[in-house]
């Protein structure tokens, strides 16, 4: 009786399952050309053995699939091969055993025993030997072996002469996210082949990995690893610092001060009061003893009272003094950019040029106090109790919520050329109380002056075109509003598209047949003819 493909495939495994290498033999004969044998075949790697391997192999077992086999590399599709146009799983995977990956893809048996990895080792070394007649890839398991932390593989593979091919490669240069859930045997052994496979080309890392690696499994082995194999230039030191200070990592500091990290005294004074202030008593006394042991503190007094003398005599308006105060960048057309606010004053004066350069740009939540990085309780404190604001006459951009919740802040000017009033630039500026918004700036943005509960007046030049979505949301102070012809759209001055009732105190000046005119009476906003 003739058997079908699949009726012949079936017996196969059937066979590998239950039989004996000689009775595979047998039966294997008996069946003939057997179209895929690849499930077969893995089934046996996990599973049966050797000799129940080479009984299919001198049969014409492979690990190929009927077709013209393609072959190509995907990070996608790391347990499938191309054959003729559609993906297949490679049943040569298998041999890795059971894994949170490999149980999604293949179906394992809980009624059989996987074979020790010394036993599948032998297996791996008979199929790089046999890999043209079988279709096996050593350097596609060479890829499971290192994620799976399989030394005993990786070497049997690499003794063929297995390689990972550049696509790979990337990945293991990005590898960083593979530690999610290892402990720091695993990572020794995953990143110690990742190492040896990228020969000398370093590992990409990041600050979320150092943070999270540092604070769970650190030891000294693993920190001297990381600093010879990582790339450093993903490493803030001084936050890594404080991780050993936070985990008691005495002997890590140790390396980091061989590294360099300590050199400033500035960086090590600051790491000192912070291992006090945390109460990190082993940490802050090895500090110590590191700066008395290391730190020529008579040089160290002299060079800080010649700074703090320079810093004294320096001009208000110099390069040096204005550093002091702001953090800026250079932009694409030389001028410069504000980041970032640094000083004490209640009273701000934004300076127009630093340097030979003058400031076109403040950039998003400069002098914000909410929902800004890197700034601390004591600056936030600082920033609210400013009360004024000068703004220079080259300023040209305002970024997203660059004074937001300023509290205190009560006069700012907005100087002409300004070339609009951004997204909550103003919000919650609850001690404002006037403000004139220049022509040039054509557009006043979404909620720019929302929750400024103190602002009466608002005086809007000639050639602003727009008023965004929420622009005086709850302004409930507003007296007067004065719009020009050139406004073309008013979407609507508070929420909900509707100002009736919001506003009963404001009184709009308005041009006859203006746009400012139909709106205010469709709201209900008294009108005032100009």
């Amino acid at each position: 009786m003739m058997l079908s493909d699949e009726e012949k495939i079936r017996r196969l495994e059937q066979a590998v399952v239950s039989e004996t290498p000689k009775e595979i033999r047998r039966i294997y004969g008996e069946l003939g050309e057997v179209s895929f044998t690849a499930r077969a075949l893995g089934t046996a790697c996990l599973y049966r053995g050797l000799d129940t391997v080479k009984a299919l192999v001198e049969h014409g077992a492979t690990f190929l699939y009927p077709g013209e086999t393609v072959q190509i590399e995907t990070m996608i599709f790391s347990f499938y091969r191309y054959f003729g146009n559609k993906y297949e799983l490679d049943y040569s995977i298998m041999i890795v055993g059971r894994n949170k990956e490999s149980e999604k893809f293949f179906e394992f048996s809980d009624e059989m025993e996987i074979l020790p990895v010394s036993e599948r080792a032998r297996i791996i070394d008979y199929l790089c030997d046999n890999s043209e007649k079988t279709g096996f890839r050593p350097e596609s398991l060479l890829y499971f072996s290192i994620c799976n932390s399989n030394e005993e593989f990786y070497d049997i593979l690499k003794k063929h002469g297995a390689y990972v091919n550049e696509k790979r490669r990337w990945i293991f240069k990005n590898a960083c996210n593979f530690t999610c859930s290892m402990d720091e045997k695993e990572f020794m052994i995953v990143f110690g082949m990742i190492a040896r496979e990228l020969g000398g080309e370093k590992i990409r890392g990041n600050m979320t990995f150092y943070s999270t690696y540092i604070a769970n499994v650190l030891s000294t082995e693993s920190f001297e690893f990381i600093l010879k194999n990582f790339d450093r230039t993903g490493m803030n030191q001084m936050k890594l610092m404080k991780k050993l200070v936070d985990k008691g990592a005495v002997d890590c500091l140790a390396i980091a001060a061989r590294e360099g990290w300590l050199k400033y005294p500035k960086k090590r004074d600051e790491l000192i009061q912070y291992a006090a202030d945390s109460g990190k008593a082993e940490s802050a006394a090895w500090l110590l003893e590191f700066k008395n042991r290391t730190a020529d503190l008579a040089a160290e007094r002299e060079k800080a009272e010649k700074k703090a003398e320079r810093e004294l005599n320096a001009a208000p308006d110099s390069v040096t003094a204005l550093r002091q105060l702001w953090s800026y960048k250079k932009r694409d057309d030389g001028t410069l950019s504000i980041s970032k606010y640094k000083g004490n004053q209640t009273v701000v004066n934004v300076p127009e040029k630093i340097g030979n350069s003058i400031v076109t740009n403040i950039e998003s939540g400069v002098l914000a106090c909410s929902n800004v990085p890197r700034i601390s309780a004591e600056q936030t404190a600082i920033r609210k109790k400013i009360t004024k604001i000068i703004l220079p006459k080259s300023l040209r951009s305002i970024g997203y919520y660059a004074f937001l919740k300023l509290v205190s802040l009560e006069e700012i000017n907005l100087p002409d050329g300004l070339n609009g009033i951004t997204t909550g630039a103003f919000m919650d500026c609850q001690s404002l109380k006037s403000i004139v918004i220049p022509g040039s700036a054509e557009k006043i943005g979404d909620g720019a002056f929302m929750g400024c509960i103190s602002l009466k007046s608002v005086v809007i030049a000639e050639g602003v075109a727009k008023i965004e979505e929420h622009a005086f949301e709850g302004c409930t102070a507003l007296e007067v509003i004065d719009f020009p012809k050139s406004v073309e759209s008013i979407k609507n001055i508070d929420k909900n598209g509707t100002a009736k009732g919001k506003f009963p105190n404001l009184t709009a000046k308005v041009f006859k047949g203006s746009c400012a005119e139909r709106y205010c009476l469709e709201n209900g906003i008294k009108v005032l003819y100009k």
